[in-house]
């Protein structure tokens, strides 16, 4: 039976959530998550919960198209755009919970300089931590709770930090798309920045990638808080840097939820004459992987199915995976776009107004299009 959302049900925004966060962009140009649990409200998902003061939902009526709306018009489930949904054409991505267990670092440091900005915890400036040199230690203090953390027996700790940032460093061991997460306790107040890089470069932590600045803030409400961003970003290094923290911090569980999509390796290569052909390969399927969630897209800033790319990432994708939904989609989305003069876009869908001419895309849509 259809669940229809209609005025008898209650909303309410989030009040944890900043209203100063950066959007979501196209570029993601910065992570966008600027939580305050103190603000969250607790037990909203159960059934004691009461919500009487919630306000009414507001239902969504039709406002386009034709016939023409009509005064008496009464909500119903078929509202554009949803009128029409399709069955999808790829598979379903896999999620899957994976905890940070290997610490590469866990220092204090000085105070991180904070830029110019709103003082208050959730939205005031980021600290200037472009580059964060890492110096490979663990403190004592933390390191002899490691093992309990890693069998889940017990939290890992870190001192206070209200003189000094604490600096912790987690090695996945591989570059993967996830939503970073959190279970802590710590003293109210306490301010979390959850950082995000696929690489380390010259032995500095950056989450600046590019243009995009991967960088969450959690502040800490003194009690037990949960936390898992809204959106995934290219992982394999998570740094968390803590901050105002009056009394020690308590790491329950540090993890990415990841999202993959489920390729099977089919192909193979071999070359013992001349390793580094396999190398070559190894390193196409590893790109391949990282670069794929929904559609073949550079996953660190632009998050785009470009035409140009999605020719040459199906060609490495056949011959290792032998998956041709991805190419089924990118082609035919690509080929929704086009003009009626026959140019095509450099990448589809498009979101807006914002139709970009590659003339090379033309091209090698008719190749991806021979290939599949």
């Amino acid at each position: 039976d259809p669940i229809i959302t209609d005025a008898n049900w209650r909303v309410r925004a989030d009040p944890s959530w900043s209203g100063d966060s950066p959007l979501i962009s196209r570029f993601h140009l910065e992570a966008c998550d600027r939580v305050d649990m103190r603000a969250f409200i607790r037990g909203w998902n159960t059934l004691a919960y009461d919500d009487s003061n919630w306000p009414a939902a507001t239902p969504l009526l039709r406002n386009v198209g034709w016939p023409s709306p009509q005064p008496n018009s009464t909500p119903q489930s078929l509202t554009p755009p949803w009128t029409s949904l399709h069955l999808r054409d790829v598979p379903y991505l896999h999620e899957s919970e994976v905890l940070a267990t290997r610490l590469i670092e866990a220092v204090p440091l000085d105070t991180l300089a904070a830029q110019p900005g709103n003082s208050h915890p959730v939205i005031e400036a980021l600290p200037t931590c472009d580059r964060l040199a890492l110096s490979g230690k663990v403190a004592e203090g933390v390191a002899n709770g490691l093992e309990g953390y890693v069998k889940g027996a017990s939290p890992l700790t870190t001192p206070a930090a209200s003189s000094k940032d604490w600096f912790l460093v987690f090695d996945f061991g591989t570059v993967m798309n996830g939503r970073p997460m959190l279970t802590v306790e710590g003293s109210s107040g306490t301010v979390i920045d959850v950082m995000c890089t696929p690489y380390i470069l010259d032995g500095q932590f950056s989450a600046k990638i590019f243009d995009s600045e991967l960088i969450d803030r959690v502040v800490l409400s003194g009690e037990r808080d949960r936390w898992e961003a809204c959106y995934f970003k290219p992982t394999r290094y998570l740094g968390l840097v803590v901050r105002h923290a009056d009394t020690p911090i308590r790491l329950h569980a540090v993890g990415v939820r990841r999202v993959q999509y489920p390729f099977q390796m089919r192909g193979s290569l071999k070359t013992p004459e001349d390793p580094w052909y396999e190398e070559c390969w190894r390193a196409a399927a590893k790109t391949i992987q990282v670069c794929t969630t929904d559609a073949y897209t550079d996953n660190y800033r632009e998050r785009r199915q470009y035409a140009q790319t999605g020719y040459y990432a199906a060609l490495g994708n056949y011959y290792i995976y032998g998956d041709l939904a991805l190419q089924r989609r990118y082609l035919i989305q690509v080929a929704q776009e086009q003009l009626a003069n026959g140019i095509m876009p450099a990448y589809a869908p498009l979101a807006a107004d914002d139709y970009m001419i590659i003339l090379d895309s033309n091209c090698l849509w008719i190749r991806g299009l021979r290939n599949f």
